[in-house]
């Protein structure tokens, strides 16, 4: 009875050092991922930047926005009078107007930054070429390769350059909140 005992107590401490060495595995895990929720994609903004701090997870884009502008008309007593009236007896319409806003737009911690103006090295005259690599040398070397461009840091966002955002919100209940998840780089600053 003592022996089964014995071993009892010996299996039980090896699974809880087998656990504890998972729950440590699982700690690791959780310390490289971000430390915001999974991000949905919600929309883009294209624009230019107009201030972009290497330190800060900040970014000032200016954009162009096009908004209904009222315009007061001139007709006279031929101008429809059904109109005029819809329009509380003034004449006039809407002219579609462009307008430039600048928008704060908050990076995710995890913000990937593509770069897609570079362009492959050209191939020396007479030398053989070089079969495209498959998915799966692309994915070793580049992770997120199906995103397009090449990978780039958050210190080489600059003002000037033209970028296209991919926005995510977070599906906090309490607190939702909008971060940019990828930076793509159409052109280079000025």
């Amino acid at each position: 009875m003592r022996a089964v005992s014995w071993w009892a107590m010996l299996l039980s401490v090896a699974i809880l050092s087998l656990a504890q060495a998972d729950d440590d595995k699982d700690k690791e895990k959780n310390d490289k991922k971000s430390k915001i929720p999974p991000l949905t994609v919600i929309g883009y903004y294209d624009g230019e930047i107009v201030n972009a701090d290497g330190n800060s997870d900040r970014l000032t884009l200016r954009y162009k926005e096009i908004v209904q502008k009222w315009v007061q008309g001139n007709q006279g007593a031929g101008y429809n009078s059904l109109t005029r009236r819809m329009n509380g007896g003034q004449s006039g319409g809407y002219v579609a107007q462009e307008q430039q806003k600048d928008i704060e737009v908050n990076l995710s911690p995890d913000v990937k930054i593509r770069l897609m103006y570079t362009k492959p090295a050209p191939a020396a005259p007479g030398a053989k070429k070089e079969k495209p690599p498959t998915a799966k040398e692309m994915a070793e070397k580049d992770p997120d390769y199906k995103l397009g461009g090449t990978p780039g840091k958050k210190s080489q966002l600059t003002k000037g350059q033209v970028v296209r955002i991919t926005m995510g919100r977070n599906n906090d209940r309490i607190n939702p909140q909008n971060y940019g998840m990828v930076v793509y780089v159409v052109t280079e600053g000025k």
